[in-house]
């Protein structure tokens, strides 16, 4: 289960543009804990990163329903915002204090999103 996380991990951080593109970077962190406003910034999304965004989003959910998986919504939150949503500061301390809305918004979302059958 490692190698798969790990190239998953890889094509994310080297995308040319990350799944939450800048011009929303500021929004989904100021609104990371508000489920609505964050639907209507997801669904203003262009398509490609909506689309890609929400099938990631189900996929870690059915990750998060294992049985035997040690990666909660939580720890799946840790380890993929960084991945899915790039700080667009070059300041370490504001890049530290934007991870943490950063989870929070990846949690929103595997809490909120409805899976698809």
């Amino acid at each position: 289960p490692h190698v798969p996380a790990c190239l998953l991990k890889i094509w994310l951080s080297e995308i040319r543009e990350p799944v939450v593109l800048p011009d929303y970077y500021q929004h989904i962190t100021t609104h990371c804990r508000d489920w609505q406003t964050l639907q209507g910034i997801i669904n203003a999304l262009p398509e490609v990163h909506r689309h890609t965004m929400l099938f990631l989003i189900q996929f870690l959910q059915t990750v998060a329903s294992q049985e035997d998986t040690k990666m909660d919504i939580k720890n799946l939150a840790i380890v993929m915002a960084p991945s899915l949503c790039r700080c667009p500061s070059s300041d370490v301390m504001m890049a530290m204090r934007q991870a943490m809305l950063e989870c929070e918004f990846v949690v929103s979302l595997l809490t909120n999103v409805q899976q698809s059958k």
